[in-house]
């Protein structure tokens, strides 16, 4: 597997350059794709996903990687630490809290600094508690990543996990219990943790979006966790050449397994099949396997450890949707120090409350930019207190 490596310059698909149409892989060295439609871009580079070797060249678009955020999710004990270490290595920034503002080439979580957030959480919780019914958030119209995992190895982490001091808020509830005991627990705890099926069922939605890539443990974690090379970088190919990023496979595969993470335990694809009693195995039984089904793995003992939607996930387009919310100029902060605080345009205005109700949309550019503005909300507060400052009041 080769690299990917942007280009602003224009080129001409040679034969001895580019696969033949039909043909994946010709052992051509390089592949030039000229395309400039943003669609016909997308769909030509999603073609170039299975071949074996060579380097892709495409003109930069505006709208690659990098020119957006990139939101992180995952299921807890899914491998979160892997998954932000390949935001790393793919070239994403740290950034982890947006505070409404997230960045052009920084990857966030989609709440606060975890990226545990269920979609059910998001988008009813969330929406119901936020500005303009949570409009202006930029997860719809950004690139995401779901990281999911074998439900039953996650059932293994947790319980290799959550009994230890301070590495959960409810430590203490399985402190005493042996490990087979907290599986069991953890399979299907009535009073306080729900079911094994409750904990993941809130995130399988995010498998639906189209701006959201579905992406499983056992494709990323490698030969160090009994998974597979091949796979780890047709991966890493495909997220390279969906995202539009410049990398090199073998470069970032290198980086993926970390024995000093915090949370790391096994790290192994599969610990299920050994570490699970017939005990265990006949409680889980018992829980309905539509979230199995819906992350296609098996929930059988004998069953395969990789999910049977893998391939469909890296084959599936991704797809970004251009929202319009931003359109539409959102009282966020009403008087504060004299003044309203309004969202338009991705950029913050502060509105002497004294002008009274006005629409910004009938702004002229160069009268809108006469208003305190900045691309952040804590940028324009700052700039409010130091206009404050500078000229206050007699």
């Amino acid at each position: 597997m080769g690299n990917v490596v942007h280009t602003s310059e224009s080129y001409t698909i040679r034969a001895s350059d580019a696969a033949p149409a039909g043909r994946k892989n010709a052992g051509a060295s390089a592949y030039i794709v000229t395309e400039m439609e943003e669609h016909l871009l997308s769909k030509r580079l999603l073609s170039l996903g299975d071949i074996e070797s060579g380097t892709v060249l495409f003109p930069k678009s505006g709208k690659d990687g990098l020119d957006y955020p990139l939101f992180l999710i995952s299921i807890p004990k899914a491998g979160t630490h892997l998954l932000y270490q390949l935001a790393d290595s793919l070239g994403y920034r740290r950034r982890v809290i947006h505070n409404g503002d997230p960045q052009p080439g920084g990857w966030y979580c989609v709440e606060g600094s975890n990226s545990h957030t269920k979609a059910t959480d998001f988008f009813i919780d969330k929406t119901r508690d936020s500005v303009h019914g949570n409009r202006l958030h930029q997860f719809p119209s950004s690139p995401a990543i779901f990281l999911y995992r074998h439900p039953y190895d996650i059932l293994c982490s947790e319980a290799e996990y959550y009994h230890k001091r301070d590495a959960s808020p409810f430590w203490g509830y399985l402190k005493d219990l042996s490990f087979d005991q907290r599986v069991e627990r953890l399979v299907d705890d009535r009073w306080l943790l729900g079911s094994l099926r409750d904990r993941i069922a809130g995130y399988v939605a995010w498998l639906d979006f189209p701006n959201v890539i579905p992406l499983s443990f056992e494709e990323i974690i490698g030969p160090q966790g009994d998974g597979d090379d091949a796979l780890r970088r047709r991966t890493i190919w495909s997220l390279l050449l969906k995202l539009r990023l410049d990398g090199d496979v073998d470069q970032i595969a290198g980086t993926l397994f970390n024995r000093d993470s915090p949370t790391f335990h096994r790290a192994r694809i599969g610990a299920h099949k050994t570490l699970l009693t017939p005990a265990a195995w006949e409680k889980a039984d018992s829980l309905d396997h539509d979230y199995m089904a819906a992350l296609g793995y098996s929930a059988t003992p004998d069953g395969p450890a990789f999910s049977s939607r893998v391939k469909e996930f890296r084959e599936r387009p991704l797809d970004i949707p251009i929202s319009d919310a931003q359109k539409t100029p959102v009282l966020i902060e009403q008087d504060f120090y004299g003044w309203n605080l309004v969202k338009f345009e991705m950029h913050y205005y502060a509105v002497l409350v004294s002008e009274g109700d006005f629409d910004m949309r009938k702004l002229q550019k160069e009268e809108a930019g006469k208003y305190l503005n900045a691309t952040s909300i804590g940028q324009l507060k700052r700039n409010i207190l130091t206009s404050i400052c500078a000229h206050p009041a007699k």
